[in-house]
């Protein structure tokens, strides 16, 4: 794994420890509907339930791992650090 990955890592830790921000459901909306994929879509190419991807998008539960949040930045063609606020 790259260092890259590890400083990825590290500003999750410490986002979860104070929270996912809110903006997280807004931009995982957004990209998504930018690329014109259904919440079904989206979670085939990540590799998640679409009840995940939904959950995520209500805001009702919050990304428990950093490698949920690579794949679903990677099938949305954008960063982690977009989708997290940073």
């Amino acid at each position: 794994m790259s260092i890259d990955f590890y400083e990825k890592v590290f500003v999750f830790i410490i986002k979860k420890e104070r929270g996912i921000p809110m903006v997280f459901k807004e931009r995982l909306k957004e990209k998504r509907t930018e690329a014109n994929l259904t919440q079904v879509e989206l979670a085939e190419k990540a590799g998640v339930t679409a009840r995940t991807i939904q959950n995520y998008e209500l805001g009702s539960r919050k990304p428990s791992n950093m490698v949920t949040i690579q794949k679903i930045a990677d099938a949305l063609n954008t960063t982690t650090e977009y989708l997290l606020g940073s």
